[in-house]
């Protein structure tokens, strides 16, 4: 992720310039995120198939938290120049996660993983 920082992200810059201009560059830039979010939300999916997390989980609610945390880190991490943006969002991350955990998933983010 500090990479993606580093150099900055397309999407959010393309979001930003072309949110209200019709054209083939917006529709591009479009598909490349639905496609990014269908790609989230399968692994949020799979995550519950191999019960990390609740069956139960939102899976559409999950996916739109992460998304804002994507978009709140970059905009601290790169706009802002926030020193331990970075670590808030790993923060996050746990806080948005944590009520959808199961045991297994727990141990796995803690690492008990193989």
């Amino acid at each position: 992720m500090s990479v993606e920082l580093d150099a900055g992200c397309i999407y959010i810059s393309g979001a930003v310039e072309f949110d209200d201009r019709p054209g083939s560059v917006r529709d591009a830039l479009v598909g490349m995120v639905r496609a990014w979010h269908e790609a989230l939300e399968r692994a949020i999916r799979l995550s519950i198939e191999v019960d990390h997390l609740k069956a139960d989980t939102d899976a559409a609610q999950i996916l739109f938290e992460l998304h804002g945390l994507i978009l709140a880190l970059h905009h601290d991490a790169r706009f802002l120049r926030q020193p331990g943006a970075l670590e808030r969002a790993h923060a996050g991350f746990r806080r948005i996660t944590a009520p959808c955990l199961t045991d297994e998933g727990r141990r796995w983010l803690d690492g008990g993983h193989h």
